[in-house]
């Protein structure tokens, strides 16, 4: 039996699959990410072999015909080099999640124009009628990454700033802060009243300040991001603030999807929403869906199966030299779905 190992790797995870050549997942797995790590191959290499372990009864590493990763960061020589010292006989390709090299290879068998992700960070993908391929954003958190985990991580914790410097709008967010793993240790030496109440957080003013900013060694691009939790929670509990914050993500991330929509020349497009952000908090897909039809009323705006594992399996099988057709895109598609979770 021969085999084709589709790879994705973002920024905190890694998912593997292994499929038959007819499209059939026969088995997944997780593992830390394995993108943008360090550059010595050994340490990519010992992170493909962590995931090629989890799967069990392996077959002889000479059934894998060809293995295909869709890395979230830049290290993809590295992790070339780390599956072929592993499986020396296959053929294997890396690529950036933002290439487009999987989302716009997938768009024709998936039924959809443009991909907007936004997870940690965010990048529009789509391909036009004539099979150009188009790409806006992915500049990383640094320059720009609308409707990003970091975005809405990083308007929280300004939205705790503005409201201790200026005395509103007021938020539950510095007293959600105390509860997460960054600022535990520090805000819950303060006196409770120091987090909620007007008068003390006024008294309280530069210890609050301090304690906040003890946490200035630990933040990073994800770690801002895992802050998005508590703003979802707090919008459920009717916090305002955290309401505008996931309203405001969602449209910005929208604009992404209407510029890559007049570079193609789409007046109809069929968008979908990947990433954790889109997936997984509704005020935000809400707010994206709702500002892409004011812009483009005819515009299809939702959620699909596709996700870039399931691509990263595709682009495998063509790598091996399979000839692709719906059965086999199908069979992916359902057997990946069995295998989620």
């Amino acid at each position: 039996m021969e085999y084709v190992l589709g790879i994705e790797s973002g920024g905190t995870k890694t998912i593997a699959q292994l499929a038959r050549l007819d499209g059939s997942i026969v088995a997944r797995t997780t593992g830390p990410s394995i993108a943008d790590v360090s550059p010595n191959p050994e340490v990519a290499r010992q992170g493909i072999r962590a995931i090629l372990d989890q799967f069990g009864q392996l077959p002889d590493t000479g059934e894998i015909r060809a293995v295909y990763a869709s890395l979230g960061g830049l290290n993809l020589t590295t992790v070339e080099e780390a599956v072929r010292s592993l499986l020396p006989s296959v053929v294997v390709e890396a690529h950036r999640e933002s290439s487009g090299d999987v989302v716009c290879g997938c768009a024709p068998w998936w039924g959809f124009d443009i991909a907007v992700m936004a997870g940690t960070g965010t990048v529009a993908l789509g391909r036009g009628s004539d099979g150009q391929y188009r790409k806006v954003g992915g500049w990383g958190c640094w320059i720009e990454d609308p409707g990003s985990g970091f975005e809405i991580g990083r308007d929280a914790l300004r939205a705790v700033t503005r409201m201790l410097d200026f005395g509103a709008p007021e938020t539950r967010l510095l007293v959600a802060l105390a509860e997460h793993r960054l600022f535990h240790d520090t805000l819950t030496t303060l006196p409770p009243e120091a987090l909620r109440l007007t008068a003390s957080r006024e008294q309280h003013r530069d210890e609050i300040g301090e304690a906040v900013k003890a946490a200035y060694p630990h933040l990073d691009r994800r770690s801002i991001s895992s802050l998005c939790p508590l703003v979802e929670d707090c919008a459920d509990d009717g916090d305002a603030v955290c309401q505008q914050i996931l309203e405001d993500a969602g449209e910005r991330a929208a604009h992404y999807a209407v510029q890559l929509a007049r570079h193609l020349d789409l007046s109809a497009p069929r968008v979908i929403g990947m990433g954790s952000i889109l997936l997984n908090a509704p005020a935000v897909f809400g707010s994206f869906r709702a500002a892409i039809r004011s812009v483009l009323p005819a515009a299809q705006v939702d959620i699909c199966d596709f996700t870039l594992a399931a691509g990263s399996v595709l682009r495998a099988l063509e790598l091996a030299g399979v000839r692709l057709d719906r059965e086999i895109v199908n069979r992916l598609r359902t057997t990946g779905e069995s295998h989620d979770g």
